[in-house]
């Protein structure tokens, strides 16, 4: 055994034994959440709608050039913001798929 390995380390299984089912299974949860979002499919969001809409603007406002939305989040401000929607945050319609605007 490794001896700098976290997971077969005698300190951690002597802390699991002495969880509670509850808190085990609180973990457990907790684990499966964190390890079960997939960053390649984009806009993730579990809240409503303003807080989706929200996220991606702020992304936007952070620097986020709109060529790098996914096609769900692009395909979400059309259907939440409207047609021409990027044109709110100083884009054109070609910066959409390329970076064409001169900031």
């Amino acid at each position: 055994m490794n001896e700098n390995d976290l997971f077969n380390n005698p300190m951690i299984e002597k802390a699991r034994e002495m969880m509670s089912d509850e808190d085990k299974n609180r973990y457990k949860l907790l684990g499966e959440e964190m390890f079960s979002i997939d960053f390649e499919s984009g806009l993730e969001c579990n809240q409503n709608l303003d807080d989706c809409k929200t996220q991606i603007e702020d992304s936007i406002k952070s620097g986020l050039h709109i060529s790098y939305l996914s096609s769900d989040e692009k395909k979400f401000m059309l259907d939440y913001a409207g047609d021409k929607w990027w044109e709110t945050y100083g884009f054109h319609e070609l910066d959409l798929e390329t970076l064409y605007s001169n900031y």
